[in-house]
């Protein structure tokens, strides 16, 4: 559920019910920090969605409750051609 953001920080547990108005996929992720960075509200983002602008780094945009642990991360699908499959690096990659 991406409207349940669910954390954990030693034996305590949170689960909290967001009503955002922005969703937007991996391809888009410019589009979420660049509202995040308008000022247009908290954004929950993936470790490697940090781009190279390092806006974390130059203080534009401060990372939040970085004392908890998220314990869902947003579904990730892996769409390929059947092909692919029988690549090495590839078949690796999808048994991961």
């Amino acid at each position: 559920m991406l409207d349940l953001w669910r954390f954990r920080r030693g034996d305590e547990e949170v689960a909290v019910t967001v009503r955002g108005w922005l969703v937007a996929d991996n391809a888009h992720r410019d589009v979420v920090w660049n509202v995040a960075i308008a000022g247009g509200g908290v954004a929950r983002l993936l470790a490697w969605t940090k781009r190279e602008g390092h806006e974390i780094a130059r203080g534009i945009l401060v990372p939040a409750l970085t004392d908890w642990e998220l314990l869902d991360a947003p579904p990730i699908n892996l769409i390929y051609p059947p092909s692919v499959r029988r690549i090495p690096r590839v078949r690796m990659f999808i048994e991961l």
